[in-house]
């Protein structure tokens, strides 16, 4: 279950990932070994930090490594990642120079990361309503037959 009163905030450069806990009004942050580039809030708290997707444990600060992807960190990085209505996570990531159609869509799958999508500038905004994904600067596409 996710507690809407504690929010996380990335500091992507930095490598830093932050917690408030608005009802104690406390803030607590952690360093990482690489970028963190996405959070998905848990009971388990999802991370991506360099090339892997992470657990992360606040109360422990230890991570465990659950899948990875061969990113060469000076062309792609992770971005955005949601889970959909059936509890699949998927992740995308971006071009670093935000212009080259390098990136991708992945999904979950057990300990994998399968690509859903190639030829992705960056993969951004992912929605539910019917399985859309933003692939900026101005380009939308629809995911078929995985809503």
């Amino acid at each position: 279950m996710v507690d809407h009163r504690t929010s996380a905030l990335l500091d992507i450069e930095n490598r830093l990932l932050h917690r408030f806990e608005w009802r104690r009004k406390s803030h607590e942050c952690v360093s990482l070994p690489a970028p963190v580039t996405m959070v998905v809030p848990g009971p388990p708290l999802l991370v991506t930090s360099g090339n892997s997707l992470l657990r992360f444990d606040w109360n422990t600060r230890e991570s465990q490594q659950i899948a990875t992807l061969a990113l060469d960190p000076t062309r792609l990085r992770f971005n955005d990642g949601k889970i959909d209505p059936r509890g699949r996570l998927w992740l995308g990531t971006m071009a670093i120079d935000e212009k080259s159609p390098i990136a991708g869509l992945y999904r979950l799958v057990g300990h994998t990361l399968e690509q859903v999508l190639a030829d992705v500038r960056i993969s951004n905004g992912i929605i539910w309503h019917r399985t859309f994904r933003v692939d900026h600067p101005h380009q939308f596409t629809a995911v078929a037959g995985e809503s």
